[in-house]
């Protein structure tokens, strides 16, 4: 019976008869247990996506920044620009040392 109907399509409005089961059967499921039941397909989902990740195909583009960060280290180019930046600092400290040096000396030679 594939093109079966209930109530069977070729009786008149007034003469159908009431089914008692469905041809397709829809699971009845309280509302409390459904989200219960989504919240678990999500999770189950998210999983699911994590380990294709990790060990499928989808990973092969993924790059691993704390791999990468420790090979910097041992090329000894991980931390260049924080260096640049300590080398500019020491730069500066030097060059005001120098200027307050040469401001101080002045200062003493006008009292002479």
């Amino acid at each position: 019976m594939i093109f079966s109907a209930c109530p069977p399509v070729y009786h008149l409005p007034g003469t159908w008869t009431k089914c008692k089961e469905a041809i397709i059967p829809h699971g009845h499921v309280n509302p409390q247990y459904g989200f219960v039941i989504f919240i678990v397909l999500v999770l189950l989902f998210v999983v699911g996506y994590g380990l294709y990740l990790t060990f499928g195909e989808g990973g092969k583009e993924l790059r691993d920044p704390i791999d990468e960060h420790a090979k910097m280290h041992e090329l000894g180019i991980a931390h260049r620009q924080q260096r640049h930046r300590q080398q500019k600092r020491r730069q500066q400290r030097q060059i005001q040392r120098r200027q307050r040096h040469r401001r101080e000396r002045h200062r003493w030679q006008r009292h002479r």
